[in-house]
């Protein structure tokens, strides 16, 4: 029956009274369907419901059965935030139903199991937090984290990773692995501390779960692009190692899902190209980008085969992929800017190029969802490419000297090594590009 057919129907026969009773009693069914059907497929919530329901009607020696096998399978498995969830939330139910059946031995095991995996799950969740925090203070400024400082300074993790290595050495390496990672991004730069927990998740990956062993390939990249962003040299061909065994383990959901500040999968195609892995990187937007967000898949695709094709000299092809940008936010307005800019520049076509900074200046002094930092380091880059317009057109070493002293001012600025090998071409005639 077609959708206006049954419309017609129920209009002829029922009125609208009848026709709402009758579509909330198909709703509420069609829910618990769903609902049942998704208990029925998770083995863990079914049994779960099946020891609380046994155990409700009496039958407290098959409750404890499935409590005690759940629990057996959990502490059996690589740990992470879920499988500790799970345990402690477990543990309580069954906490709460040895203690009507006189069971002293189990009672007391199962109490000091839930004291040991509650302090764990605290303290992992703790760090963390933490690392979410490390990650995004700077580019979010407005964050409420008084409770969550004055609670952390006063926890000594130190003291609580080395007890849980003697007293539950199951969850050790995890446990372990959250604290080195808070540390890392907690203190100044340092590449050997950094290869110090590099070595340390290598040798434990076999500890842990899927989930876990990305958001932690996510924080060591994220600490590498932060070190290079801030003048450290030399760790391209790190992070590209970082990156390219994750993705050869199949761990991609960081692509298919946005977070705070986007996916890595823009940050891949940019080291493959640091490391001139060229056809690495169109290979991986060909085997990737499906499972970027469907409201970021074209942007991503487009803003990475503009960059592509910036680094091949093809600036034409540049700019028809990047002119495809829909300018949704700063990130992609900045690169839509910038690589058309650059794309211009190279092309000599400099009125065209003025044309773009100077809706690029009106764009960074009208956006609202701009950082202000980020805002700032496009204004000097707009500043040195004016001076390099007017060196270009009028010779004159003034406007070449403004543009050393601006990259010597501030070292972290968007496409530095561009600029920076421009400038050196522009200096000296024979080495500028026809």
């Amino acid at each position: 029956m077609k959708n206006e057919d049954f419309e017609n129907f129920m209009n002829e026969n029922f009125n609208k009274r009848s026709q709402w009773n009758s579509y909330s009693e198909l709703t509420l069914s069609l829910e618990d369907f769903l609902a049942a059907k998704r208990l029925l497929k998770n083995n863990n919530n079914r049994n779960e419901f099946l020891a609380e329901e046994f155990g409700k009607r009496g039958l407290t020696n098959l409750s404890i059965a499935f409590y005690e096998n759940e629990i057996n399978s959990l502490t059996n498995s690589n740990p992470d935030e879920e499988i500790l969830t799970r345990s402690l939330d477990l543990q309580w139910k069954y906490h709460e139903l040895l203690s009507g059946t006189g069971e002293t031995k189990k009672l007391r095991s199962i109490l000091n199991s839930r004291y040991e995996i509650h302090t764990i799950k605290f303290a992992f969740e703790s760090l963390m937090l933490q690392l979410e925090y490390e990650s995004v203070k700077a580019t979010s400024k407005d964050l409420r984290v008084e409770l969550f400082k004055a609670l952390n300074i006063n926890i000594d993790f130190e003291k609580i990773v080395r007890l849980t290595k003697t007293i539950a050495p199951h969850f050790y390496p995890l446990l372990n692995m959250a604290h080195k990672t808070r540390n890392l991004h907690s203190q100044p730069f340092s590449f050997s501390r950094f290869e110090n927990v590099r070595k340390y998740f290598y040798k434990n990956m076999d500890s842990f779960t899927l989930d876990f062993k990305g958001r932690m390939y996510f924080m060591l990249i994220n600490y590498l692009i932060h070190m290079r962003n801030t003048g450290h040299e030399r760790i391209d061909k790190h992070l590209f190692e970082l990156l390219r065994k994750k993705i050869s383990e199949g761990i991609t959901g960081d692509l298919q899902r946005g977070n705070l500040d986007r996916s890595h999968f823009r940050d891949y195609v940019i080291i493959a190209l640091w490391v001139n892995e060229l056809k690495w990187a169109s290979e991986f937007i060909e085997n990737y980008s499906m499972l970027l967000p469907t409201g970021q898949r074209e942007n991503e695709e487009n803003v990475v085969r503009a960059m592509i094709c910036l680094k091949k000299r093809d600036f034409v092809s540049s700019i028809s992929h990047i002119e495809k940008v829909k300018m949704s936010d700063y990130l992609y307005a900045t690169d839509y800017f910038r690589i058309m800019i650059i794309s211009k520049f190279e092309l000599n076509e400099f009125m065209e190029c003025l044309k773009l900074t100077n809706r690029f200046k009106r764009y960074l002094w009208t956006a609202t969802d701009i950082p202000e930092a980020y805002a700032d380091s496009y204004k000097r880059f707009l500043r040195i490419i004016a001076n390099m317009i007017d060196y270009k057109q009028t010779g004159k070493d003034g406007h070449l000297e403004k543009i050393f002293i601006e990259l010597e001012a501030e070292k972290n600025l968007p496409v530095s090594s561009w600029m920076y090998a421009k400038a050196k071409e522009l200096a000296n005639p024979k080495k500028r590009r026809v």
